[in-house]
Order: C-alpha cells, then sequence, then structure tokens
C-alpha cells in the first residue's frame, strides 16, 4: 500500500552532493513520495535561468532525462511528477519513487553529479525538503508543496 510508512529521523542528516550543503546553482529542494503524488522538485537559486537539457534524475533505478531545451527559470522551480503517468504531460514519468524511501540524485548531461538526496517514507501529504529553500537543512513538511517555496 503506498504512503503507508511514515517519515523517519532522516530529517537532518541527508546527503546533498556527497555532505549536507547548501544550492548553489540548481539542485533537489524537495520530494514527496506517497500515492500518486510522488515529485521531485528543483529549485534554480540563480537570477538566470538554467538549462537543464539533458540532465537526469535517478532514483531506485529508474530515470527522468529531461528534454533538450528543458529549463529551471530564473529563481524558481521545476517539478517532475514521477507518477507513473507519462501521456498525463511535460516533466511526469512513468516511474514512482520507493514507498520505503530510497535516494534521488540530479545528474549534469555529462554524468557529473550535481546533488543527490536520501529520503525516508512518507505518508501521503508530507513532503521532504529543504527549510528554507536552498538551505543545508533537510525536515518533513506535513504538507508538501510542489512549485512553491517550503516553509
Amino acid at each position: 500500500m503506498r504512503g503507508a510508512g511514515m517519515w523517519v529521523a532522516l530529517a537532518t542528516m541527508v546527503a546533498c552532493g556527497g555532505a549536507e550543503s547548501t544550492i548553489e546553482r540548481v539542485g533537489i529542494n524537495e520530494i514527496a513520495s506517497g500515492d500518486d503524488m510522488d515529485f521531485v522538485e528543483l529549485l534554480n537559486v540563480t537570477d538566470a535561468a538554467v538549462d537543464v537539457g539533458g540532465w537526469q534524475l535517478d532514483s531506485d533505478g529508474e530515470s527522468y532525462t529531461f528534454p533538450a531545451g528543458t529549463t529551471v527559470p530564473a529563481n524558481g522551480y521545476l517539478v517532475v511528477w514521477w507518477d507513473g503517468s507519462a501521456a498525463s504531460g511535460e516533466h511526469h514519468t512513468e516511474a514512482s519513487l520507493p514507498d520505503a524511501g530510497g535516494l534521488v540524485e540530479l545528474l549534469d548531461a555529462e554524468g557529473a553529479l550535481m546533488d543527490d538526496v536520501s529520503f525516508p517514507s512518507a505518508s501521503p501529504e508530507q513532503g521532504f525538503g529543504r527549510v528554507p529553500d536552498a538551505a543545508p537543512n533537510w525536515q518533513v513538511m506535513e504538507q508538501s508543496t510542489p512549485g512553491a517555496t517550503n516553509g
């Protein structure tokens, strides 16, 4: 049953690019897994749009490659829905995130690791995100906030 777990005490022990860190350009800002609301949110902290065409998100043997020309807007968000419904539109994938938690990696077009986050199991409404946005601190959020500020 999806979403049956609760977030566990990983809230402040998350590896990001190999160690707890802030987002310096584009990185993973929030993750949610449960029911049909699985998503990974990217945040661009720069004052210019960043082209992520060819970049990839990987989790539990599944991956999503951003189409050519995909950008994360300046100081903005891009959400990839891991909802098993690629036909639903842009930035949807046939895969879903693991219910028991796992690892999400963000790789650039050359395959270099840009960010990685270990996330715990979840209830359907909750998110696991950086609070505040782009900070090194990760915590359970009672309500996920795809495409919007955390906390």
